[in-house]
């Protein structure tokens, strides 16, 4: 499995509203893909064992299963920003690349539902 981003359907719009593109699962095998994300900004990343694929998409990271494309979002009800307040720019903020999480309000989706 691979990742891929398409961004030809965004190429006019990306001149004022940079970055959007298409995320796709790509079979590296028969080079089929499934998409996974549209209008996305950041893209996504695979796991190590290709098994599932990470995505932020502004304000909630989201993982998606490889062999089903089914997408279960990982940080929408921690009460919590995953996002850099603090970035001061006219654009969508960047994802926090390290975070702290108070145990007790935890409530982290289970990824065996994916």
């Amino acid at each position: 499995m691979g990742i891929g981003r398409d961004d030809r359907a965004y190429r006019i719009t990306n001149d004022y509203d940079p970055g959007m593109s298409d995320v796709y699962l790509v079979n590296t095998a028969d080079g089929t893909r499934r998409q996974i994300g549209q209008k996305q900004r950041f893209g996504a990343s695979l796991s190590p064992s290709a098994r599932y694929a990470l995505s932020f998409d502004g304000k909630d990271w989201s993982a998606t299963r490889s062999l089903t494309a089914r997408t279960v979002n990982l940080t929408k009800s921690l009460g919590v920003n995953f996002f850099n307040e603090d970035d001061d720019t006219p654009d969508l903020p960047n994802a926090l690349r390290h975070c702290r999480m108070d145990q007790r309000r935890s409530r982290s989706p289970d990824l065996r539902s994916l």
